[in-house]
């Protein structure tokens, strides 16, 4: 399953961070059975993580001109944002793919030109163009290349080799001991490609005299732009193979991830390489077998993006448009027929094809689209008939973990302790007194820090903690926070997620924190808190809460 940027998330008319999307899934309770979760990390994103969420060229979406982030927002993103994925993938024996995700094109808006170095912004000159800046977007071809190209040059061909080996030399040693974390080192190169390779500035199907756009993908002519895409991104897989020897690793290829036929003619050197597919209801790539499926019965393939919408969309993309009964079946036979691993787009209400209806998913119930209008529910029945299929533990013996690793014990007044922060186990360890995984991040303070006997936040309207319960709790009518608040009042702007409810703090409790230590009790059967769920976490959220610290000394079930 694929899911949005967690950046992206973090904002607030998303109502559910990355954390609670993950939690939704892989909620098995309601059928969600994904063993895979592809991460999106947008350089624009990144390139706000210590700006207020705020991206480099100004506007609030769209990729931007490579070379806009440092290795200091790297480090911000990654703590605040991938590290509690990655510990949380771990704890339930699932996969995550950190996917370095660019790609076509440019959405700086034209007010924004002077930002823009020699890039052009025009005029809608093709229908869908929301004022695209640089039509082609950043070409992924070398200098070295251009003369393979009539000479063209891409501007920015240095930066974005510069960038890719930066955020590489970052990320892969990060998890070179994490087993169940996947490199995807490129998601979309875009052009060049046969018959449209274009400049920046060169309209579709204006590109050389090839054939237009849609060249054929089997057509040798494409082999040509395929050998020239190894040669330019072999250094990249390196950087990750010399960091990370251990790692499964995909890259995708020119033309969106559609030039997956070539594989087996001239492969990456290096072990444990995939090779990824996209495709969504384009015609130019279709029969799926012949594009997709016999380069898979060759070389090992990732389908890590593939789905539909209706109307092609919020954004009415042709290439998107359809239904579940011109594409599931033809889907559902192709990965059972071929080798594939395939990985659905996407678990959000916005990214299209997105699983669930944007105008009415942002009060943070995520009403899923009806059958035939996305993916989602025709995806979560194909993940249920094969939940058994493949597992991650190897043998498809076992399951992911879902129940606590230690037995809790009770306190003598029979309560059941959640994490009481006194250094046993340590809040930096990532787990709670129930042997669970807990952990926080985005606060003023990193992830929070144990200080005496309390876990202090220090947040400016950001910041999140969880902690995983993992357990029917249905004999515990009462959740207990022992905590105090700078300025007191806290509870108004902090979000409260447990068990299915997703409200402010305040509209489960009569009580108020302080500014010295005291219980705030949740009456969770009143609150509408499913005890009886078997992955149960508990999630406080602090985005748009305001500036101010909160210090918990005690988190219990009475």
């Amino acid at each position: 399953m694929n899911i949005a940027d967690p950046a992206r998330l973090a904002r607030s008319w998303r109502s559910k961070d990355a954390m609670a999307v993950f939690d939704k899934a892989t909620n098995t309770d309601e059928d969600w059975y994904n063993r895979i979760i592809r991460i999106p990390t947008q350089p624009q994103d990144i390139s706000g993580v210590n700006n207020n969420l705020q991206m480099a060229h100004g506007d609030d979406w769209g990729p931007l001109l490579p070379g806009q982030f440092t290795e200091s927002d790297l480090e911000t993103f990654f703590t605040s944002y991938i590290d509690p994925l990655v510990d949380a993938a771990e704890e339930q024996g699932l996969y995550v793919m950190i996917d370095y995700h660019r790609h076509f094109p440019i959405f700086h808006q034209p007010q924004h030109e002077e930002d823009l170095g020699q890039y052009q912004c025009g005029n809608q000159s093709f229908p869908n163009d929301i004022g695209f800046c640089g039509e082609r977007g950043v070409l992924w071809h070398s200098e070295a290349q251009s003369s393979q190209l009539d000479g063209y040059t891409e501007e920015y061909a240095a930066e974005l080799d510069q960038e890719l080996r930066m955020y590489w030399n970052f990320v892969a040693p990060r998890y070179s001991n994490r087993s169940h974390v996947i490199y995807d080192v490129y998601n979309e190169p875009t052009g060049p490609y046969a018959g449209d390779w274009g400049s920046p500035t060169t309209l579709p199907h204006d590109g050389n005299d090839e054939g237009g756009e849609d060249t054929d993908v089997t057509d040798p002519v494409c082999k040509d732009y395929w050998d020239m895409w190894v040669d330019r991104a072999q250094p990249w897989i390196d950087i990750v193979q010399a960091n990370a020897p251990q790692n499964l690793l995909t890259i995708g290829s020119p033309r969106w991830s559609q030039y997956t036929y070539w594989a087996p003619e001239n492969e990456f050197d290096g072990d444990n390489i995939c090779y990824t597919g996209h495709v969504y209801t384009h015609d130019s790539v279709r029969p799926l077998s012949t594009y997709y499926g016999e380069p898979a019965q060759q070389v090992p393939i990732f389908f890590s993006e593939f789905g539909w919408a209706e109307g092609g969309g919020k954004d009415n993309f042709d290439f998107l448009d359809g239904t579940a009964d011109e594409y599931a079946g033809e889907f559902e036979t192709f990965l059972e027929d071929y080798p594939v691993h395939p990985i659905c787009w996407n678990f959000d209400h916005t990214w299209e094809p997105a699983f669930f209806v944007h105008d009415t998913s942002q009060d943070g119930t995520w009403e899923m689209w009806d059958y035939q209008a996305r993916p989602g529910q025709w995806w979560r029945e194909f993940l249920l008939a094969h939940k058994d299929d493949d597992l991650p533990a190897g043998d498809g013996s076992g399951t992911p973990t879902d129940t606590p690793t230690d037995t809790p014990t009770d306190t003598p007044g029979g309560g059941l302790v959640i994490n009481d922060y006194d250094g046993s186990p340590a809040w930096s360890s990532n787990t709670n007194d129930l042997g669970q995984w807990c952990g926080g991040g985005s606060f003023q303070n990193g992830g929070g820090a144990v200080s005496g006997d309390a876990l202090v936040l220090e947040y400016n309207n950001g910041g999140w903690i969880q902690e995983q319960i993992n357990q029917d709790i249905s004999d515990y009518t009462t959740l207990v926070l022992t905590a105090k608040g700078a300025s007191g009042g806290e509870e108004s702007g902090i979000q409260f997620e447990m068990g299915g409810v997703s409200t402010s703090l305040s509209n489960v409790t009569t009580d108020s924190i302080g500014t010295s230590a005291a219980d705030v009790a949740v009456d969770l059967e009143s609150a509408g808190v499913d005890r009886s769920d078997s992955s149960l976490s508990l999630r406080l959220n602090f985005w748009g809460a305001g500036s101010s610290t909160l210090s918990i000394q005690e988190l219990r079930l009475e």
